[in-house]
């Protein structure tokens, strides 16, 4: 089963294309693409009483699934990384 690992654009679909061209089925796994997205998250921050959560940004990993099914076609699932 092809993977690789790639900054999540709109070459997915293209690599996924690339993957079925080189391993044609006709359902099932295609690949697993691992991808770097900026999700929302928080962090502590000084205050003046007590420390306070604001709003951040962090880098975390997703695994995207491709699955071709006979009847429904290209399906993408999602799974992000637990730290």
């Amino acid at each position: 089963m092809p993977s690789t690992t790639t900054s999540k654009a709109p070459t997915e679909d293209k690599l996924v294309d690339k993957f079925l061209r080189q391993r044609p089925i006709s359902e099932g796994l295609i690949c697993v693409l691992c991808c770097m997205e900026c999700c929302p998250s928080f962090k502590p921050a000084p205050a003046k009483d007590r420390p306070r959560l604001v709003n951040a940004r962090r880098q975390q990993r997703v695994l995207y699934f491709y699955f071709l099914d006979a009847e429904l076609g290209l399906i993408q699932e999602g799974e992000r990384g637990h730290h």
